[in-house]
């Protein structure tokens, strides 16, 4: 995708201008890019988290960041090295998780360490961007919220393949219809 593409689909919300969005997404990588190209469309800029949870939790606290992109991975890892103190005075106000799914224990992550911030899930693949967005916190993306960024879709032996240019992309994700 080119930058151009990736900026014009990216959300132009108020609520995001200039706002600090604090990602462990690495900037060479689809997503890393992507919420890049969000934050400069939103005006505001990036800071980058990374695997030293004391590191992290320090550039938190100082930075106050407004939005968190990141993995359910990354959530559950930054949880266990979040203190309550630090919770109780860091609450993003937008946590958006993708790249993988969510696992059970993350809706009860989400509901008691940020109870404050909109929670926001992202199924996306390089091949077509974001595909589907959805606020629940199960993991799971009603059909409703598929983006047509495809020509269509079809369940192959229970994996989401989509249609590009009459070439199925196989996903490597199972679907349930």
């Amino acid at each position: 995708k080119d930058i151009n593409r990736l900026e014009n689909d990216c959300s132009r919300h108020t609520s995001h201008k200039a706002c600090t969005w604090a990602t462990c997404f690495a900037p060479s990588s689809f997503a890393g890019v992507q919420v890049a190209a969000q934050a400069m469309v939103s005006g505001g800029n990036i800071l980058p988290l990374g695997k030293k949870w004391t590191n992290n939790r320090q550039l938190l606290f100082q930075s106050q960041p407004e939005i968190l992109a990141a993995t359910p991975t990354f959530l559950h890892l930054l949880q266990q090295a979040l203190n309550h103190s630090l919770s109780e005075r860091w609450q993003p106000r937008q946590i958006t998780l993708g790249g993988e799914p969510i696992r059970p224990t993350t809706e009860h992550i989400l509901q008691n360490q940020f109870p404050t911030s909109r929670v926001t899930l992202i199924y996306a693949s390089a091949e077509m961007g974001i595909i589907a967005k959805s606020h629940r916190k199960d993991g799971w993306y009603p059909i409703r919220f598929l983006r047509q960024r495809f020509d269509g879709w079809r369940q192959e032996n229970g994996e989401l393949q989509l249609l590009r240019n009459n070439d199925w992309i196989k996903t490597g994700d199972h679907c349930e219809v």
